[in-house]
């Protein structure tokens, strides 16, 4: 009875160690707007990279609202082998192999969307799966995703906020030049 019951103690002990942990490395999408009819870039990040050689993602979107542009490599990837297949409307799948490994935190891809919904439309960008292997023994690495979401906004929204900063930089500028004067008297 002794005997069974210090065993269990012990199984419980050991078996609280083998929990899986939360994955450390997580891929990411942020939210991004545009106006129809222009070119968007969003970014994919990725963070806690530790000697990944190999990603695979898979993101979709509403092509009735984005078109890919083009897809290219992030600040992280600007040396390893990147390939992607936008194919399919509404799916893009991404594939990068690093023979150093990535090992820290940045911006893996970038997807260039030409933007053709109207205001008020939205897309997800959804990263349905994030595929990772480490580069010596090509364990898998377990890997969190945060998807993100896509607005299409009015085109002049942009020239009203230059125009607003660009009469915010007149008014500053002639309090200078008003507050020089008065300081000469």
């Amino acid at each position: 009875m002794k005997k069974e019951c210090i065993i269990s103690i012990l199984m419980i002990f050991l078996l609280s160690f083998t929990v899986n942990a939360a994955p450390s490395t997580s891929v990411s999408v942020k939210d991004v707007s545009g106006s129809n009819g222009s070119v968007v870039e969003v970014p994919i990040s990725v963070a806690g990279a530790s000697g990944i050689g190999s990603l695979d993602i898979v993101l979709t979107y509403n092509s009735s609202v984005l078109n890919v542009y083009e897809v290219k490599k992030g600040e992280l990837t600007r040396d390893s082998l990147l390939n992607s297949n936008s194919e399919t409307p509404g799916i893009i799948a991404i594939g990068i192999a690093d023979s150093n490994g990535l090992s820290r935190d940045g911006t893996i891809a970038i997807i260039a969307f030409k933007v053709a919904g109207k205001p008020g439309d939205t897309s997800q960008l959804s990263l349905d799966s994030a595929n990772a292997n480490e580069i010596n023994d090509l364990i898998d690495v377990p890997i969190s995703r945060t998807s993100s979401a896509f607005t299409v906004v009015e085109a002049g929204m942009a020239w009203k906020t230059i125009i607003i900063l660009f009469m915010a930089l007149f008014i500053i500028v002639v309090i200078i030049v008003v507050k020089k004067r008065y300081v000469k008297i």
